[in-house]
């Protein structure tokens, strides 16, 4: 049976409004699915009488716009920035900055592609490839330890000062870790948002290979956030029967799915409005058209094959496709 009482409405609320703090993994103003979903969901809670505080995460080392604190539609997003986007920070948080060099420079997809042609080319092109893997995936492990424990501490002064009551951890798992620190440190409730599944995002980008042994690793690191969680929200009935199946109840998962606000004001000097506005302007054909991020994981492919069969059918169509890539 699914939960139909919003979580904060179960809360008991020791003031007219509460207070729930919101760890984002990335937000706006870059643009992005995950930063408008975020978006989305905090202007709504706002409207809800939900008083949110919102902390980006430091896993973007090189990104100035999650630097800068700024407010958007009333929504105040404060920042943990990485080591390398700031000048202080301890000890521990020094350790951080090398591997945020090696996540700055270009990697190359982990396939079994890769794998395949390094292989034909001999053992000991192979064997140099692996080790240069574990030397990179040990300091990414470094890197994440500390910037957890990074976020942790500039979240659990927030979640003090603004008498949180909630603690709302959006994927992936690593920001879960964070926001069960700040949890336990508080003896609040954290809910975690899976928005994926980060093994099969990750394969699914090409970022690493479907047998590599870091999938098992993240996907016991999300059932963990799942179970740790007292509430689960995931986005759609496919996501929410993948947890159940990991062993979660079906009484702590809430669907929330994706949607638009038609009523939501729309900006016409911006270039995506204009060109979204021209492209609707044509008639006499279907007009097909995605919003968010461009990568393939998103099913960009597929969508474009299914346009490129109906047209090469007969049928007139067109497509716009309106995001980034990064």
């Amino acid at each position: 049976m699914r939960s139909s009482k919003p979580i904060w409405k179960t809360v008991p609320m020791a003031h007219d409004t509460i207070n729930v703090l919101h760890l984002l993994n990335t937000s706006l103003p870059l643009v992005n699915g995950y930063g408008l979903r975020s978006h989305a969901m905090l202007t709504a809670l706002a409207a809800d009488g939900v008083e949110n505080h919102v902390l980006t995460s430091p896993f973007h080392p090189g990104r100035s716009e999650l630097t800068m604190t700024s407010c958007i539609d009333g929504i105040n997003y404060a920042r943990c920035p990485h080591p390398l986007d700031d000048n202080c920070g301890s000890i521990v948080d020094r350790l951080a900055r090398p591997a945020g060099r090696i996540r700055l420079g270009r990697q190359g997809s982990v396939t079994e592609g890769n794998r395949n042609r390094r292989q034909a080319s001999g053992r000991t092109g192979d064997a140099l490839l692996k080790s240069k893997q574990r030397l990179r995936l040990g300091a990414l492990g470094v890197e994440q330890a500390v910037l957890v424990r990074r976020f942790a501490r500039t979240a659990l002064p927030l979640a003090h000062s603004q008498h949180c009551q909630i603690i709302h951890a959006h994927s992936p798992a690593r920001i879960f870790k964070a926001a069960h620190r700040v949890a336990k440190a508080c003896g609040l409730p954290v809910v975690y948002e899976a928005r994926g599944m980060q093994e099969a995002t990750a394969v699914a980008e090409s970022r690493i290979a479907a047998n590599d042994p870091l999938i098992r690793r993240w996907r016991d690191a999300e059932t963990q956030a799942m179970n740790l969680a007292q509430h689960v929200i995931v986005l759609g009935e496919a996501m929410r029967a993948e947890v159940m199946c990991r062993g979660i109840s079906g009484d702590k998962i809430t669907v929330v799915a994706n949607g638009c606000n038609p009523a939501a004001p729309i900006d016409d000097s911006t270039v995506a409005v204009q060109s979204a506005s021209r492209f609707l302007q044509q008639n006499g054909a279907l007009a097909v058209g995605l919003v968010g991020s461009i990568q393939r994981l998103e099913g960009v492919l597929e969508l474009i094959e299914a346009v490129a069969h109906l047209k090469n059918s007969g049928v007139p169509v067109r497509l716009l496709l309106v995001g980034s890539t990064r």
